[in-house]
């Protein structure tokens, strides 16, 4: 690909196919994989390991494993799908994980689109406590405990390492709940959060 995509491993070309077992290295990213599936301007690959690299420093700022893959060099992005509850992705400049079922990885604009940034969680169990099921986002921070959180969408901007996420119906911490306001919730480097203004608090819990 005139895009300097690099490919190192194994190649096996018959009169139908080309694919190649090992890892391409493109577009500040690597996708590792078993079997990759290459054709004009696209390649594909039913299980995959994906690594973007850090910009301006050293590093990897998003990974993901176990996806199913589809790379587009004409549309310039990057269509992920999760192939089971084990997948989840890393924000490791954020000091995040999150389990995702599917995201898109806009090339020239750095950016990443996680879930149905749309969709809004049902919260009328919530009085109830009864435990909402969701995409998740979880702080892997040593002085967070586990600190987490249902989001069905969320925006991540490569360039400033900014999680937005969008809908999160509220934010346990200890005994009290948080009711964010606009449900918006926006993470930066080292686990910060950006201060929850206008919330409610519901105590305790």
């Amino acid at each position: 690909y005139k895009e300097n995509a690099k490919f190192r491993g194994r190649f096996d070309l018959t009169k139908k196919e080309l694919t190649g077992n090992g890892k391409v290295d493109f577009e500040k990213a690597e996708l590792i994989a078993g079997k990759i599936l290459f054709v004009k301007r696209k390649f594909f690959s039913d299980t995959a390991n994906l690594y973007l690299k850090a910009i301006g420093e050293e590093g990897i700022t998003f990974s993901t494993f176990n996806v199913n893959s589809k790379i587009d060099f004409d549309t310039r992005d990057g269509e992920f799908i999760t192939n089971g509850k084990t997948s989840y992705v890393k924000f490791p400049k954020n000091q995040y994980i999150a389990y995702m079922d599917r995201f898109k990885w806009y090339m020239d604009k750095a950016d990443i689109d996680l879930g149905d940034t749309q969709k809004k969680i049902d919260t009328t169990s919530v009085e109830k406590d009864i435990e909402l099921e969701g995409p998740q986002f979880i702080s892997v921070h040593p002085k967070q405990d586990s600190l987490k959180f249902i989001a069905p969408g969320a925006k991540y901007n490569m360039r400033k390492y900014i999680i937005s996420c969008k809908n999160v119906p509220f934010i346990n911490v200890a005994d009290a709940r948080f009711f964010p306001d606009s449900g918006n919730v926006t993470i930066f480097k080292n686990a910060v959060m950006d201060t929850l203004r206008n919330s409610s608090i519901l105590a305790n819990t």
